[in-house]
């Protein structure tokens, strides 16, 4: 089985990004930032299959449109394996102040006092059951809070691990994908052991990528041209894989390194993909 997962920075519909995925012909795509695949034309193109969830629910969103609530994480099989949507809501012990709307796609005046909105809901992530791989796949993005910070980011993730480890057990095999938003960069690599070694002990989880090499490989570049490794693909351990590496990064017309760069209507990620075979 071939599974690949990416944040593809929006547009995968609107701007055509999937075509820079489909040369990999994945059984199984895990992607961030995606919009709502019943809203597009362009879904019979990908594959018959799809559980989309919305990052944020109407009433978190500021502002109307065709903005951050139409942005999800997004699970694609080809035909043959089905998907199940598990639409578990889960919650933290700790009230999480978040952002009302994303504030990228806000104007200078939404920015100033935007409203914030209080809540236990971690946000971000979509769990999806296949059978016939006996597998649970967790597709995810992990959101930036405001307070308390140790739930910024990645620090969302061992909260929702802790309420589901019962479910965990119901699985032979356990697939974690997605923008972790964990902000390694280079020369970080004991904070990075020390994440590999909780899921290790405590969820009998494996790192697919960063685990096999010693060499500091970026998943995500900022506009200012700093590399971090944001993305990842946790799987259970006694699963064997070979990692595909991906195409390298273009420098778009703006100077700034982009995956999957076509042409002007096609500016790429600031993400590349993350590609695996797995024996399961």
């Amino acid at each position: 089985m071939k599974i690949l997962n990416w944040n593809c920075d929006g547009g995968f519909f609107r701007k055509g990004r999937y075509k820079s995925i489909l040369e990999y012909d994945a059984d199984i795509m895990i992607i961030q930032e995606c919009s709502d695949p019943d809203k597009s034309t362009e879904v019979e193109k990908l594959y018959p299959n799809y559980c989309w969830l919305p990052d944020y629910k109407p009433e978190e969103v500021l502002i109307k449109g065709r903005t951050v609530q139409d942005e999800g994480v997004a699970v694609f099989s080809k035909d043959g394996i089905s998907l199940k949507g598990l639409l578990w809501e889960i919650e933290c012990d700790e009230e999480i102040t978040w952002w009302k709307v994303d504030k990228r796609t806000a104007t200078p005046e939404q920015k100033t006092g935007t409203p914030i909105i209080k809540n236990r809901r971690l946000r971000g992530f979509n769990p999806v059951e296949i059978k016939c791989f006996e597998l649970l796949l967790l597709g995810v993005h992990t959101k930036t809070s405001i307070t308390p910070n140790k739930y910024n980011g990645i620090g969302q993730m061992l909260p929702y691990l802790k309420n589901i480890v019962s479910e965990l057990s119901n699985y032979k095999n356990v697939i974690i994908a997605g923008d972790l938003n964990a902000g390694f960069k280079e020369g970080d690599k004991e904070k990075y052991k020390e994440l590999i070694d909780e899921y290790d002990k405590n969820y009998n989880l494996k790192d697919s990528v960063q685990n096999y090499t010693d060499v500091f490989i970026p998943t995500h570049y900022e506009s200012s041209g700093i590399g971090y490794i944001d993305d990842f693909i946790f799987l259970s351990k006694h699963l064997n894989i070979k990692i595909i590496p991906p195409s390298k990064w273009k420098i778009n017309t703006k100077g700034k390194k982009k995956w999957g760069y076509v042409g002007d209507n096609n500016k790429g990620s600031d993400h590349c993909p993350l590609i695996l075979e797995i024996e399961i």
